[in-house]
């Protein structure tokens, strides 16, 4: 339905978050999880891809996955794009306020988990080759992880609130 666009409803963080929550759908199929599952489900393009960007930022995370990471990949590919249809259609239909829990549920797992990302490309001192060595690499690498924080972050908030609204309305 194309109502969402007669009434103008949404604000522009929430489109900015409708197209957040829609990139990142196709971001973790194509790519994300190449992380996890066997190489030979993906065209030879879309692996280059990857390792193009794994190489030219130097990314630990991809040319060398801690188990820890395959976790956080296998929730995504599981609970966070199940998460990431309902908020886009929620957001598309100005209707965050009846999926509010889940955004808090999205924002809040995604945001805490990206952190600690940051934190360790910030601060672990890697292997030639095998991560980040300056501190240019570093901000370079970290600025590809900052979005999956702060875009979550705001869902996380915006969610908090539209509920805190909306429980104020019960009240009354």
């Amino acid at each position: 339905s194309l109502e969402p666009l007669d009434k103008m409803a949404k604000t522009a963080l929430d489109w900015i978050l409708l197209v957040y929550c829609a990139l990142s759908i196709p971001i973790a199929v194509l790519f994300d999880s190449q992380i996890l599952l066997p190489k030979e489900l993906y065209p030879q393009q879309l692996q280059e891809m990857e390792h193009e960007y794994a190489t030219s930022f130097k990314d630990p995370y991809i040319l060398n996955p801690p188990v820890w990471l395959l976790s956080f990949i296998a929730c995504e590919l599981t609970v966070q794009i199940v998460l990431l249809v309902i908020l886009t259609k929620a957001f598309w239909n100005d209707s965050l306020d009846k999926v509010s829990g889940l955004g808090i549920l999205y924002g809040a797992h995604v945001s805490t988990t990206v952190i600690p990302l940051m934190a360790e490309l910030a601060m672990t001192q890697y292997d030639e080759g095998q991560g980040p060595a300056t501190f240019e690499e570093r901000l370079s690498i970290i600025m590809v992880y900052f979005p999956f924080f702060l875009f979550p972050a705001l869902i996380l908030i915006k969610s908090l609130m539209v509920r805190d609204t909306d429980l104020s309305k019960k009240q009354n």
